[in-house]
């Protein structure tokens, strides 16, 4: 397909189609990093449940820096990938204390942010500053897929980069992978059985277990290993295997999500 006529049909879409979404009315770089944060792995209909009330609750990086867990988890409650709320948090530190409140504009030193990778850090740039550079996620993917590699099995996200680099909008480059983005979750919808089947093949993983412990433990407080066994029994009406408990709640205090002490475990 040509080039110019690939971005008139996503332009033409996208004037007709665009999503009124609340962190795309704001160039504010706090607000866009919790949006982008929020959306990894995230739906945005899941998403949209719960940006405006964490902004409600924490409007700053100074006062996010100084969240406490029981606080941030509640607010989190529901959104999955319990790191990424630390991650916020611990990110939030270091604008404070490393930069004086400032948001970095260098995609390599937002690479040094907790949770910031490849694709947040240059969607950060774009979203943020409006800054001309192309990347690579699931709708961008399934979107030049579509167009310029329908005959191709696989494809690398290299080759898939090099194109969405080269119609990249360099004027309004914000507005175009918005466009993109768009286009790619409108028009390539994962059919329902395969989100059924998704949703199915979650229940009773270490991660579903791993939040409900996170929510039992922001509740109580404090518990114990019996409390936690009692829980888990109650949640899928079998014994689970010790060794697999053992091995989640180490993944949980690895991560910084729990504490354990004097043979208890807290937030």
């Amino acid at each position: 397909m040509e080039l110019k006529q690939f971005k008139n049909i996503i332009n033409s879409w996208y004037l007709a189609h665009r999503r009124d979404l609340p962190w795309r009315k704001t160039f504010d770089p706090y607000s866009i990093l919790v949006s982008e944060i929020m959306l990894q792995q995230t739906q945005v209909s899941r998403v949209l449940n719960f940006y405006d009330k964490f902004l409600d609750r924490y409007p700053t990086f100074s006062s996010l820096s100084i969240a406490d867990n029981k606080t941030l988890y509640g607010l989190w409650n529901g959104l999955g990938y319990w790191k990424r709320a630390l991650n916020l948090r611990k990110t939030a530190e270091i604008i404070q204390v490393k930069y004086e409140g400032v948001f970095p504009n260098d995609i390599d030193t937002l690479k040094t942010l907790p949770g910031v990778g490849e694709y947040t850090s240059a969607a950060l740039k774009c979203f943020i500053y409006n800054y001309p550079v192309a990347f690579v996620e699931t709708n961008i993917r399934k979107v030049i897929k579509h167009f310029f590699f329908s005959e191709t099995d696989n494809v690398s996200d290299k080759e898939i980069h090099k194109i969405a680099d080269l119609v990249l909008d360099k004027d309004n480059p914000r507005e175009w992978n918005y466009a993109l983005m768009d286009y790619g979750s409108s028009e390539f919808r994962l059919k329902k059985v395969t989100q059924k089947a998704k949703k199915e093949s979650f229940i009773f993983s270490n991660r579903y277990y791993r939040g409900e412990i996170i929510r039992f433990i922001t509740q109580k407080g404090e518990v114990s290993i019996d409390d936690i066994n009692s829980l888990l029994v109650e949640k899928s009406g079998i014994e689970i295997n010790s060794s697999r408990i053992n091995s989640i709640l180490e993944s949980l205090i690895n991560d910084e999500l729990i504490i354990y002490k004097n043979d208890r475990y807290y937030i």
